[in-house]
């Protein structure tokens, strides 16, 4: 069984796969596999994946599913992952040379504390610029939560996690939705447990036109139950008024998007959604007025 397995979804980018192949090629510890859930491609994603395989120093596993979106895909790699170590890669990522041989050392620091579910290090466009900020200075083990609304962390963060713990914490599946953000596990997760800081750059990357950050307020517009559920979870994880006016906000937006507007009457926070009601009329036209253009 290997240590780590990298994970990657992936949906008609075929082209970028050989580029994460390469970088797994080098990485200095050699004891990985490489898991594919193609998303449904009508591309020839599956005679490259096979092309790989044949000339590949490591362990390639492919699995297919009718395209239902990266949550369903990563729930599928779960399900037939046996490493201790799962490391998500997106399709248009690649890591760094020694990214997987510093992931199993923080892992051994951490493998017998129950109060750390895994490692969170950074992604960047070199080895020096991280997309966003630097850890915070002094801090080596947090909750994703707070790193990102307590500390002031901005950007991307790789997170790895202890795989039999993840598996108890598998995405919610929406039926009709492709599209929820990834905050709804990790947050859930930093309800429970910290993360262990890595402050290097261990994933490479850049903003891809037409990728997830690109069409953020699209994905809302077509996912807006899923997209609920992240701001729920998000409220009611908020320690301060001003955060939680925004994410009140927010999901008021998200309940009309959805046609559900009077769903905060059985909201817990009742005064609060009378305070942000006309905010969240701002919010709502700005993501679909975002869409008419």
């Amino acid at each position: 069984m290997p240590y780590i397995c990298v994970f990657t979804p992936t949906y008609n980018r075929s082209g970028y796969l050989r580029r994460i192949f390469d970088c797994l090629t080098r990485q200095s510890f050699d004891d990985f596999e490489w898991l594919i859930v193609d998303d449904g491609s009508t591309d020839d994603t599956k005679e490259v994946v096979e092309n790989l395989s044949d000339i590949a120093s490591f362990p390639i596993r492919y699995f297919f599913q009718e395209n239902g979106g990266k949550q369903r895909a990563t729930n599928l790699a779960l399900d037939h992952c046996d490493c201790p170590i799962f490391f998500g890669l997106d399709s248009d990522d690649w890591l760094v040379e020694n990214a997987l041989e510093v992931v199993a050392h923080y892992f051994r620091s951490i493998w017998n504390d129950d109060d750390i579910a895994g490692v969170i290090a950074l992604r960047g466009s070199a080895v020096d610029s991280p997309l966003g900020t630097w850890m915070p200075s002094g801090l080596s083990e947090v909750n994703v939560w707070d790193l990102y609304y307590e500390y002031g962390f901005k950007g991307d963060a790789a997170q790895i996690y202890k795989t039999n713990l993840l598996k108890r914490y598998p995405y919610p599946v929406v039926e009709g939705e492709k599209f929820i953000s990834e905050g709804i596990v990790s947050y859930t997760i930093a309800q429970h447990y910290k993360m262990s800081l890595v402050n290097q750059v261990l994933v490479l990357g850049t903003y891809q036109e037409g990728g997830l950050t690109d069409n953020s307020y699209s994905l809302i517009r077509q996912n807006p139950l899923g997209y609920i559920l992240v701001k729920e979870l998000s409220l009611n994880m908020s320690k301060h008024f001003i955060q939680k006016c925004y994410q009140m906000t927010l999901l008021l937006a998200a309940y009309r998007i959805a046609y559900r507007k009077r769903s905060y009457r059985n909201s817990d926070h009742k005064l609060l959604a009378i305070l942000c009601y006309l905010p969240s009329w701002i919010a709502y036209y700005m993501l679909m007025e975002d869409g008419k253009r």
